[in-house]
């Protein structure tokens, strides 16, 4: 799977990315990542998080192991 930079989204024009709807002091935002989830590896939540709080929005994040 290939994950994309937020620089490689922003110049493919992926305006409709979550990163890119992120506005000033949104809510308080709680990230909760599952630890078998393969289809989003957890530096993408991690980048998230840290795009939220750049924008003066408290963000937490957290990765949740998975027992079958």
């Amino acid at each position: 799977m290939t994950v994309l930079t937020d620089a490689e989204l922003t110049l493919l024009g992926l305006a409709t990315h979550k990163i890119a709807r992120i506005v000033a002091k949104m809510p308080p935002l709680l990230v909760v990542h599952g630890s078998a989830d393969t289809e989003a590896p957890i530096e993408q939540a991690r980048r998230y998080c840290r795009a939220v709080e750049r924008a003066e929005t408290p963000a937490r994040g957290c990765s949740v192991k998975w027992r079958a």
